[in-house]
């Protein structure tokens, strides 16, 4: 993945890059007296040509389109088929997970309108593998995939075991990706993703008591964090686990982890993993053009779209600015 085939994308994506949903922004709709107040700021952002005969209440219409266009624009721009894939295979593997839910608790009616669309795949195609056997044209990798989880499914299923099994099938396939992309900005973002995954799987599971065995199932390979080290950890104090991700994360995480030991506030420590995902992001602001630029972007989109939710959810519901501020995501 050469850096020197992006000059046009990046420079498209940097054109827009203003637009964005930022802190001023943010804090313009947060102080905002009432929703609809709220909702007329989103017209000084990116989202204004999406506005048009758009009633406050239906705002996630105006954000539904927004994707679309994304979607549709790098779809254009990205002369990487494999970026493409890396930024958008979490949205068929959505599908694919409802998908096999369906297939074994045959509640289909129940998700033929939560399949996601924009998808690296064609959505019926993967409804026709799953459910019926049929391949209409999937490619071998993505066909695999479910042939191997339909063997898995068959021997053993429930609702939590579908999850893990596909998350880590999307996580190794996105390792691979990134490897061959060759660009260690992308192959440490998905590292991070997996730090994060199992972390909160670790937290989550420390919580739920369950078991060491359990804990083993849901942790992915692929990440800096040791796997091991958070098993053999499991049974200790959540602080035993403090040096090993002390090793990863900046100073931020760590004072949040130190406040889910003393507090349990596991929200905010999620929040805090999420946040440093967006700090390691800006390093791309100090590339002139890449598929850095892109990554960057297209995350920078997903981040404003989960701050406009939050916002706009609070303002509904009449809740207090300040409590809306600790609920947001740091701002790209």
């Amino acid at each position: 993945m050469l850096a020197s085939n992006y000059p046009y994308a990046s420079a498209k994506l940097r054109a827009l890059e203003p637009h964005i949903l930022d802190a001023t922004d943010i804090e313009r709709m947060v102080d905002a007296p009432d929703f609809n107040t709220a909702f007329k700021v989103l017209n000084d952002t990116d989202y204004a040509d999406n506005l048009l005969e758009v009633e406050p209440i239906n705002y996630r219409d105006a954000l539904r389109e927004d994707y679309v266009q994304l979607y549709q624009l790098l779809n254009q721009i990205i002369p990487d088929k494999i970026l493409f894939k890396l930024l958008y295979l979490h949205r068929d593997f959505l599908n694919i997970k409802l998908l096999f839910k369906a297939k074994y608790f045959e509640k289909m009616d129940e998700i033929k309108d939560s399949l996601t669309t924009d998808t690296v795949y064609n959505t019926d195609w993967l409804r026709e593998l799953i459910l019926n056997q049929k391949n209409l044209g999937l490619d071998n990798e993505i066909k695999k995939i479910i042939i191997d989880a339909d063997k898995a499914f068959s021997e053993k299923f429930s609702p939590d075991f579908i999850d893990s099994y596909l998350t880590k099938a999307y996580f190794d396939w996105q390792k691979k990706l990134a490897k061959k992309s060759n660009n260690q900005y992308i192959i440490n973002l998905i590292e991070i993703q997996i730090d994060n995954a199992n972390v909160i799987s670790f937290l989550r599971a420390k919580r739920l008591k369950l078991s060491k065995d359990r804990l083993a199932d849901l942790l992915i390979e692929g990440g800096r964090l040791s796997i091991k080290t958070l098993i053999s950890n499991f049974e200790e104090d959540l602080a035993a686990i403090k040096p090993t991700i002390s090793s990863y994360y900046d100073k931020v995480v760590i004072e949040k982890f130190d406040i889910c030991c003393e507090k349990d506030y596991l929200f905010e420590f999620e929040k805090a993993l999420q946040d440093y995902i967006t700090r390691y992001l800006q390093k791309a602001k100090r590339i002139a053009y890449g598929p850095e630029v892109v990554v960057a972007y297209f995350w920078a989109k997903q981040i404003a779209v989960q701050n406009v939710r939050i916002i706009m959810t609070g303002k509904l519901n009449q809740i207090e600015g300040e409590e809306i501020k600790k609920t947001l995501r740091q701002v790209y």
